[in-house]
């Protein structure tokens, strides 16, 4: 899903750069959400299936961390390199993210033990 996702907010961000008026990006920002409803779930399984025992809270609180300093962070970027690359430059910019965040997800995905994929679906937190 985390793939499936990212791909998803590529092609949404790729038609939000060719918008012409508001409800179109008001309705391609809500597809947005579509998307992180997939990216969110399948992070915290992947780090769920890649976290040591005893050792959950602390990458959740990390992954948390980083999750709240990115919604810090992005709208200030997105602003501050909107003069640089005007409004279509900044969808530019967020879809060659979502592309990489994409690839790092096959890459770990392939990665994975054949095994790990299989019982991926059987694991909890904590276990």
């Amino acid at each position: 899903m985390l793939t499936a996702g990212a791909v998803f907010a590529i092609l949404v961000y790729l038609v939000q750069m060719f918008v012409t008026n508001a409800w179109q990006l008001l309705f391609l920002q809500a597809l947005i959400g579509v998307s992180a409803g997939s990216i969110m779930p399948a992070t915290s399984a992947l780090l769920n299936l890649r976290t040591p025992h005893g050792a959950h809270g602390t990458t959740f609180g990390l992954s948390n961390s980083v999750s709240a300093a990115g919604r810090m962070v992005a709208p200030m970027l997105g602003a501050a390199v909107f003069p640089l690359i005007g409004m279509r430059g900044v969808f530019g910019v967020v879809t060659v993210v979502y592309i990489v965040l994409a690839l790092a997800a096959l890459y770990v995905w392939r990665k994975s033990p054949a095994g790990v994929r299989l019982n991926a679906a059987t694991r909890v937190a904590g276990d």
